[in-house]
């Protein structure tokens, strides 16, 4: 596994990211964050039931 010195963390119930965008543009904006940075992605979930 290759060693990054960097990642980016996304918390969804945080900035409440499943009200703002859908599903398929969230995963869009993902892959071209990756595309251009490359580094890893971590996605935390959230536990209200709203999200």
């Amino acid at each position: 596994m290759k060693n990054y010195k960097n990642a980016l963390i996304i918390h969804g119930g945080a900035t409440r990211i499943s009200k703002r965008y859908n599903a398929e543009n969230f995963s869009k904006l993902i892959e071209m964050f990756y595309k251009k940075i490359q580094v890893p992605i971590i996605l935390i979930g959230s536990n209200s039931k709203e999200d």
